[in-house]
């Protein structure tokens, strides 16, 4: 038999990483995109 704690756990983990994931996506993208405009710089100096 499962443990009720860890099935509600698990259930419970997916929306909090629904909630968690935009801002990680967006950080991620910012991130890229400095590196691309450094690199940029780098290349045009």
């Amino acid at each position: 038999m499962q443990n009720p704690s860890t099935q509600t756990r698990q259930n419970a983990h997916p929306m909090r990483w629904q909630k968690v994931n935009p801002y990680l996506g967006s950080l991620v993208f910012l991130a890229s995109l400095l590196t691309v405009a450094f690199s940029f710089l780098a290349l045009f100096r």
